[in-house]
C-alpha cells in the first residue's frame, strides 16, 4: 500500500513539474514575442522581467534555456533579419529602416555591416545574391 501510495504521489509530483514547464514555455514564448514587436526599441532587462512579474535572474536564465542565447542577442539578430526584408520588401530609405528598428543611421550601417559583413546599400543592390552566400 505505502509503495502504491509513493507511486501516485511520484505522478501528481511530475504532473506538477509538466505544468510548471509548460507555464514557462508559454511564459518566454509571449517574452520572446513581444520582443520581436518591439524590435524598434532596445529591451531594458529591468523593465522586461517587471512587465511579465518574474526577476531579471529568471528572465535571463529562462531565456537562455528556451533560446539558447541572451535576451540582447536574440533582440539584435531579430532586428538584422528585419532590416533585410525591410531592403528587399520596401522602397524606403536605409535611413528609414534604421529608424524603424531603433537605430541611428550610422550605427545601423555599422551594426549590418559586422553582422552580415557588408553594408546595407549593397544588399539591397545586390539582393539576394548576397544572401544566399551565408
Amino acid at each position: 500500500l505505502l509503495e502504491i501510495q509513493g507511486m501516485v504521489l511520484e505522478d501528481l509530483d511530475n504532473a506538477d513539474n509538466s505544468r510548471h514547464q509548460d507555464a514557462n514555455s508559454r511564459l518566454f514564448e509571449t517574452i520572446r514575442a513581444y520582443l520581436c514587436n518591439h524590435l524598434g526599441t532596445r529591451p531594458d532587462l529591468a523593465q522586461l522581467a517587471r512587465s511579465f512579474c518574474i526577476s531579471q535572474s529568471k528572465l535571463k536564465q529562462g531565456f537562455r534555456k528556451y533560446y539558447m542565447t541572451t535576451v540582447w542577442n536574440y533582440h539584435h539578430k531579430q532586428r538584422m533579419e528585419k532590416s533585410i526584408q525591410l531592403l528587399l520588401q520596401s522602397n524606403k530609405s536605409v535611413a528609414d529602416i534604421a529608424a524603424e528598428l531603433g537605430y541611428m543611421p550610422t550605427n545601423f550601417t555599422r551594426d549590418f555591416k559586422k553582422f552580415y559583413g557588408y553594408p546595407p546599400r549593397v544588399h539591397r543592390s545586390n539582393g539576394v545574391s548576397l544572401a544566399e552566400k551565408d
